[in-house]
């Protein structure tokens, strides 16, 4: 993503990017796959949001 940013910069002088970086916990106990599906419903609810806070 990093690089997009340096292009969009070089290319099209804008210096205005952002990147999102979704985590989650691992509960003891819990499988990995829960808390992935955990963030899959997290990035459903939010994407719609997104592109009124970041730089298209």
């Amino acid at each position: 993503m990093k690089w997009y940013l340096f292009k969009d910069a070089l290319m099209l002088n804008r210096s205005d990017g952002a990147l999102v970086r979704i985590t989650a916990l691992v509960k003891p106990g819990e499988e990995e796959q829960v808390a992935d599906d955990r963030i899959k419903q997290f990035i459903v609810a939010v994407s719609p949001l997104l592109p009124g806070y970041l730089p298209n």
